[in-house]
C-alpha cells in the first residue's frame, strides 16, 4: 500500500466497506438501474474485475483506464455508459464516494461524460482537484498514433504520466482502439471492451455482444474463454502485434477475458446527451487546427518570419487616413498569425530535440 497519499484518500480507506465490498464479490448482482430507473443486465466475472479496479484505485493509488471499441452502431458508448455505471455503484456501496468525505457526485451527462478529446481535457481540469471521478469520452479519435504530436493528444499523454494521484477513472471510446498511442495503450490501460452484433434471424444485427481484454497488473490474468492462464507478457505481445494489424485479423480466443452479453440500455438521458454532443462538437469545430509534418515544422522555426514575408507586427502610426489605416491593422493582424505560428513551431522544435537527447542518453545509460 503506498502511503503517499492526501489525507481525504486516508479518510476514505478508513471508512471502506469491506464487508460490503465481499458482499457484492460473493454475489454480485444480475442487473443494475440507471439513474432513470432503466435496467441492464450485468456479467458477474466483469463486474468481479471492476471490484478489484475499485479496490485498487482506493488502496494502492491505480488509476483506472478503459477502452472501448467496436464499429459503428455496435453499442460501445452504451457499454462505456453501464461499465461507468457499475463503477459509480460499486464506489457508492462501499463508501469510497460520500456526501460525509464531500466526494460524493451524481453520475450524469454534466459531471462524468464528454464528447471529444478537447472537452474531455477541459472536463479533466475542471474536477482537478477531486479524487474517484469518473469521467467518459465518447470520442477520443484525437489519441490516435498519427496525431500524437497534436497538442491536446500531447496533453493527455503527459496528464496520465503526471496525475495518478488524482485517482481518476477514465473510460475512452473509439471504434479502432488498436488505433490509439500505444505507449499508453499497452503501459496504462487496464481493460479493452469491444462490442460487436448479434446476428439474429428475425430481427437482424443486434448491439448486444462485448469482448473483454484484460491487461492484468500482476503477472497473469484467467481466460474465461478458453479456460487457461495467460501470462500478461502473452497479452502485451499479442496486443503490440494487433495494432499492426488493426482489425485485419481477430484476436487470438486465448487472449479474451471473456465474451458476453450486454443490454442496449443507455445509462444517461438520450436528449440530454444528444444536446450536450452538439453543443461540445461546436466548439470543438471553432478550434483553430493546422497539422503540419515535423520537417515542415523544423523549417517554419528555423527559417519563417512575419518580416521576412513582408508583414510588419510595428504599432500604426496616428494620422494615417481611413482606407490605408485599415489595410495595416489587417496586415499587422496577418503578421501576428505568422508569428504566432513560427514560435508555437519553435517550441515544438525545442521539445522534440529534448526528448531525442533524452533517447540517446538513455540509450547510453
Amino acid at each position: 500500500m503506498s502511503e503517499i497519499v492526501e489525507p481525504l484518500v486516508l479518510a476514505t480507506r478508513k471508512v471502506f466497506s469491506h464487508k460490503r465490498y465481499k458482499e457484492l464479490f460473493d454475489e454480485p448482482p444480475k442487473k443494475l438501474e440507471n439513474y432513470l430507473g432503466e435496467t441492464f443486465i450485468v456479467d458477474k466475472d466483469v463486474f468481479r474485475k471492476l471490484l478489484q479496479y475499485v479496490y485498487n484505485l482506493t488502496f494502492k493509488n491505480l488509476d483506472i483506464l478503459f477502452l472501448f471499441g467496436g464499429e459503428e452502431g455496435t453499442g460501445k458508448s452504451t457499454d462505456a455508459s453501464q461499465i461507468g455505471q457499475c463503477l459509480y455503484y460499486i464506489m457508492i456501496e462501499c463508501n469510497v464516494i460520500s456526501k460525509a468525505l464531500n466526494t460524493w457526485y451524481s453520475y450524469d451527462e454534466e459531471n462524468c461524460l464528454s464528447h471529444n478529446l478537447i472537452s474531455f481535457l477541459k472536463k479533466c481540469d475542471k474536477y482537478n482537484d477531486d479524487i474517484f471521478r469518473i469521467i467518459i469520452c465518447d470520442e477520443a479519435g484525437g489519441l490516435k498514433s498519427e496525431e500524437r504530436w497534436d497538442e491536446w493528444n500531447k496533453k493527455f499523454r503527459e496528464e496520465m504520466r503526471k496525475d495518478r494521484k488524482k485517482l481518476r477513472l477514465r473510460l475512452l471510446c473509439y471504434p479502432q482502439p488498436f488505433e490509439l498511442v500505444k505507449d499508453f495503450t499497452l503501459a496504462r490501460v487496464n481493460m479493452i471492451r469491444t462490442s460487436e452484433f448479434r446476428e439474429d434471424v428475425k430481427n437482424g444485427l443486434i448491439p448486444d455482444m462485448v469482448k473483454t481484454i484484460i491487461i492484468p497488473r500482476g503477472t497473469h490474468t484467467f481466460s474465461f474463454n478458453t479456460h487457461e492462464k495467460i501470462l500478461k507478457k502473452e497479452i502485451k505481445c499479442a496486443l503490440l502485434e494487433q495494432t499492426k494489424e488493426r482489425y485485419v485479423k481477430d484476436l487470438h480466443p486465448k487472449y479474451i477475458f471473456k465474451i458476453s452479453k450486454k443490454s442496449i440500455t443507455f445509462c444517461f438521458d438520450t436528449k440530454k446527451y444528444i444536446k450536450q454532443a452538439k453543443e461540445e462538437n461546436r466548439l470543438f469545430l471553432k478550434e483553430e487546427k493546422i497539422y503540419l509534418s515535423n520537417y515542415l515544422i523544423k523549417i517554419i522555426a528555423k527559417y519563417l518570419t512575419a518580416g521576412k514575408i513582408g508583414l510588419s507586427i510595428k504599432p500604426i502610426d496616428d494620422g494615417i487616413e481611413p482606407n490605408e489605416r485599415r489595410r495595416l491593422e489587417e496586415e499587422r493582424k496577418y503578421a501576428l498569425s505568422v508569428s504566432k505560428l513560427v514560435n508555437r513551431c519553435r517550441e515544438i522544435t525545442k521539445k522534440q530535440n529534448k526528448e531525442e537527447i533524452s533517447i540517446e542518453l538513455e540509450q547510453e545509460n
